[in-house]
């Protein structure tokens, strides 16, 4: 099963901020981008959310785009550099797209080549 979501925790003694992003293949061409963020005890959070809504937003949108350019650029060179620990969900989907497609033109059953992983980050 491929992720399709990231959540993140940033923490002090005192506060929590918690982001759950997900993304949800509309169809074949287009994935929904969704995040959901939730943070206690952080006032100066509260009286940025009027900015901070509005550049989230923005901020997701520049990674969909982002995104498109890769895909555009995919088209003419699928060896593309690929950064190893951002781009691990990337690699898998990729490596499962060729195995899918493999395994349809040899009429065999799909074998999964991604282990099982659990991928953990610390910025």
């Amino acid at each position: 099963m491929l992720p399709g979501f990231r959540w993140e925790v940033v923490e002090n003694e005192k506060s929590r901020l918690f982001t759950l992003t997900c993304l949800t293949p509309e169809n074949e061409n287009s994935t929904r981008i969704t995040q959901v963020t939730y943070w206690r005890n952080a006032p100066l959070l509260d009286a940025m959310k009027p900015i901070l809504v509005p550049a989230g937003r923005e901020f997701l949108d520049q990674d969909g785009r982002m995104v498109d350019l890769q895909n555009t650029g995919l088209q003419y060179s699928p060896s593309m550099l690929w950064i190893d620990d951002i781009d691990v969900q990337a690699k898998w989907y990729l490596k499962l797209k060729r195995e899918w497609t493999k395994s349809r033109e040899e009429k065999r059953d799909f074998v999964n080549p991604i282990e099982p992983t659990t991928l953990r980050w610390v910025s």
